[in-house]
């Protein structure tokens, strides 16, 4: 009986004890009310500690920082809440820092845009005090996103900070859509990114743009090597051969790293069809095909009129048919080689010009002055070419296995001239000598 009596005492002495703080605690939050609503600074010092001592009395100890610090929050006091936050607990401390971090964010933006850089770095520093430097971040792009276009590049540097790069799409999404400036800045995003997919949409954004230079260099930054083959392709047709050579390279060193034989194989195919057999050969021992390499090396060397070197290389290609016609050929070849010398001669003999490329369309095309001096300067050597070029035609008919022909072709194919003249398919003139223009026998 005594036992009951007593643990009946215990329990009226802890609930008293509990109403009691609970009292302070109560009392506690009305003065830190009256605190904060106080303009007196000293008044409002002296309602403070008298809270702190309430807070005490009703068991709190760290537990009261974060209220005081949401107190001062509200109340717009930014450094006084930072302080108090900050002797909170691990977890309070964060979250109450953040809550700064926060209102340091929308007062930047509601404010004076002056102060804007200063209370951002605020903003910033508190973000990483509690933990949240890459959340902060991105609230702090989406702030500047929101704000237009003005400010994207605001918002870029934010997202990009964090890697943030699904951010970052939205907004090169939107450049797309408009005019090709914007369409660059779309561009430059997606290589910002700094990812293969990243570096493919560049490639295609400025391959779409005309501006073969940079889709080349997103490519090739990004290792992907069917735009890199792309870029070979506008090369090869513009008869820029040097250029479509290191892009073909490129490419086959991507194949190679990844240990893509046959799609190396298939380019090099490639190449010896167009008659870039320097390219070919290259292609063909780095893919391991010695045999192939060999027929490719005879084929540069026929084209390079080194007629006992192709016939060893012939030899070790296994490649008779083409060893014989080569060998029965030889007169009609060497016309070729002087037509060859004299249309070499004519082209390095052509006045220096600078041509201007259209961004729209990326043709090429002169200024008036540019364009009066090539005229004059074809119109002097016009006969000479088309005599060269219908001379050529007949030679040609002469040849014919049709492997040495595709060879010897691939000769004359960087000369524009003999494409407007003969049917690159034949040979055969396309249009008689009275009917060729001086711009006709344009050679480069």
């Amino acid at each position: 009986m005594r036992k009951i009596v007593f643990l009946l005492m215990l329990i009226v002495s802890v609930c008293g004890s509990a109403s009691a703080q609970n009292k302070n605690i109560d009392k506690a939050n009305e003065t830190l009310s009256k605190a904060m609503s106080t303009e007196d600074a000293a008044k409002r010092q002296e309602l403070l500690n008298k809270a702190i001592e309430l807070y005490r009395e009703g068991g709190m100890t760290r537990e009261m920082y974060p209220i005081i610090g949401d107190a001062f929050l509200e109340k717009g006091d930014l450094t006084n809440a930072s302080s108090y936050y900050n002797r909170s607990d691990k977890e309070g401390k964060k979250a109450g820092l953040r809550k700064v971090a926060d209102a340091y964010v929308n007062e930047a933006f509601s404010g004076d845009e002056k102060n804007r850089p200063k209370l951002l770095a605020k903003a910033a520093s508190f973000y990483g005090k509690s933990d949240a430097s890459r959340e902060g971040a991105i609230i702090i792009g989406d702030k500047f996103y929101e704000l237009g276009e003005k400010y994207y590049n605001d918002a870029l540097g934010y997202y990009m900070q964090v890697q943030a790069y699904q951010k970052a799409e939205l907004i090169a999404k939107e450049f797309l859509s408009k005019d090709n400036s914007s369409k660059v800045k779309a561009a430059e995003i997606y290589r910002q990114l700094n990812t293969p997919e990243g570096f493919k949409t560049a490639g295609e954004i400025y391959y779409g743009m005309k501006e073969y230079a940079k889709a080349f260099d997103a490519w090739t930054s990004g290792e992907y090597a069917e735009g890199i083959k792309q870029y070979g392709e506008q090369m090869f047709a513009s008869k820029k051969f040097d250029y479509a050579d290191i892009a073909y390279n490129k490419a086959a060193d991507i194949y190679l790293k990844a240990k893509d034989v046959n799609s190396i194989e298939k380019l090099a195919d490639d190449m010896r069809k167009k008659g870039l057999f320097t390219s070919a050969e290259k292609l063909y021992m780095k893919s391991g095909n010695t045999p192939f390499a060999m027929k490719c090396k005879a084929f540069d060397k026929i084209l390079a009129f080194q007629y006992d070197s192709a016939r060893i290389f012939l030899d070790q290609a296994n490649e008779p048919l083409i060893a014989k016609a080569l060998k029965d050929n030889t007169k009609n070849i060497k016309g070729m080689e002087d037509i060859a010398m004299n249309l070499e001669s004519i082209s390095g003999g052509q006045p220096y010009v600078n041509y201007l490329t259209d961004s729209t369309t990326g043709k090429t095309y002169l200024n008036s002055v540019d364009e009066k001096v090539l005229n004059e300067y074809y119109g002097m050597v016009k006969d000479q070419i088309v005599d060269n070029i219908m001379r050529l035609s007949s030679l040609m008919k002469l040849v014919t296995n049709a492997d040495l022909r595709e060879i010897l072709k691939a000769k004359f194919q960087k000369y524009a001239a003999v494409g407007k003249i003969l049917d690159p398919a034949t040979y055969a003139p396309k249009i008689q000598k009275a009917q060729v223009t001086v711009k006709d026998v344009y050679l480069q």
